[in-house]
């Protein structure tokens, strides 16, 4: 069973985002899985992210962007 701690690594957390555009943070954030092992095709990864509809929550605090979950070939494992 995959477990909340293998699926997010310490290293993907971001707090101190300097996009101030939810695409520009998309891609901010995507730049840590570059490298990240369970990524198998990374490219494939970004495109799938981008192609789906982020949605802004104008109601939540400090420009919170929410994506929906994926299912996708690109990666190996559940990544957060």
């Amino acid at each position: 069973m995959t477990t909340l701690e293998d699926s997010l690594r310490t290293k993907d957390i971001a707090l101190d985002l300097r996009a101030t555009d939810p695409r520009d943070a998309l891609e901010e954030v995507l730049a840590g899985l570059r490298s990240d092992d369970r990524v198998k095709d990374w490219e494939k990864l970004r495109a799938s992210l981008h192609s789906a509809a982020a949605v802004e929550c104008l109601d939540c605090p400090h420009g919170t962007m929410i994506l929906h979950h994926r299912r996708t070939e690109s990666v190996s494992g559940l990544v957060l």
